[in-house]
């Protein structure tokens, strides 16, 4: 077994969604949950709260991008198409892929994720601190400079297609995405199902679809179930869904309840107890762990 810790390697942690920092702009409350700097530049991860209206005008971004949405109604633009996606719908956006979207219903809420880093930084470039943790106006805090995006997209991957986040409102001709192919969207309950490990599993993406870069799966632990310790070759983010979840990570006691980050970096020695049923959406990076998954299913190992 690897030495852990790993000098210069990151450390896991627990983040609930009242301590995460709250930034805001755009009528859009943004908390980040996992950073490049806390996952050695591996992922990111934010969780977003919307008003109602449109969301941004079409752009890329030289990586891929997920979303998965908790509460409300969006419209997702991405490659040409468009989708209207409610709780529990997973959407894959392949880099280089135009998209966008528009808030529908409200509350709305998403998980925002990034197998890469580099927007985040952009992000906190040109955000405000929240006064409260709530919505903020659209007129409560100013735009950034123009020229201030345009530099730090070019820095941090985001690319203007029909136009620019954060500087073009939207029109019906910056909306627009160019067709294209690769795009993945799921709803939960349709996801292939399989039990492995004393847990259920849910396939939302497979390393296949993402050339190995990353996967996402949900997984449930009945309640009362202790998991032998374990050790995996990729680090691996959990939002808990639902339930309490208590972790024994590299050594600490950490509990995460409902509306939770929890980071395992790789090779970190982990073991997991649910007191209740707990629903996780994993996201792993590198993808490929469902494989060893499906195939213990199968009683192929």
């Amino acid at each position: 077994m690897t030495a852990y810790p790993r000098p210069g390697h990151p450390l896991p942690y627990v983040l609930t969604r009242a301590e995460a920092p709250a930034l805001w702009l755009v009528g859009t409350l943004w908390l980040p949950l996992a950073t490049g700097a806390q996952t050695d530049n591996q992922f990111i991860l934010i969780e977003q709260e919307f008003m109602p209206g449109p969301g941004p005008v079409s752009h890329s971004h030289p990586y891929h991008e997920a979303f998965y949405v908790l509460e409300g109604e969006f419209t997702y633009r991405a490659g040409g198409q468009s989708v209207t996606a409610g709780p529990g719908t997973f959407l894959h956006i392949p880099s280089g892929v135009q998209h966008g979207f528009d808030v529908e219903k409200s509350p709305a809420r998403a998980l925002n994720f990034y197998p890469a880093s580099g927007f985040e930084l952009l992000l906190m470039s040109i955000t405000h601190p929240a006064a409260e943790r709530r919505l903020p106006g659209m007129k409560e805090v100013p735009l950034p400079p123009p020229e201030q995006v345009e530099i730090l997209s070019r820095l941090f991957g985001m690319k203007r297609a029909a136009g620019m986040p954060f500087i073009d409102p939207p029109t019906p001709a910056n909306l627009v995405t160019a067709p294209a192919g690769g795009v993945h969207v799921l709803q939960a309950a349709a996801a292939p199902a399989f039990d492995a490990q004393g847990s259920h599993w849910q396939v939302l993406l497979t390393a296949a679809q993402t050339d190995g870069v990353y996967s996402v799966v949900l997984r449930t632990l009945p309640a009362g179930s202790e998991m032998p310790e374990q050790v995996h070759d990729q680090a691996e983010g959990f939002y808990v869904l639902s339930g309490t979840l208590r972790a024994r990570l590299g050594g600490q006691q950490l509990q995460a309840p409902a509306e939770s980050f929890v980071l395992i970096p790789a090779g970190c020695p982990q073991q997991l107890t649910a007191p209740e049923e707990v629903q996780l959406l994993l996201f792993l990076v590198p993808g490929g762990y469902e494989e060893v998954l499906q195939k213990q299913a199968a009683g192929a190992v």
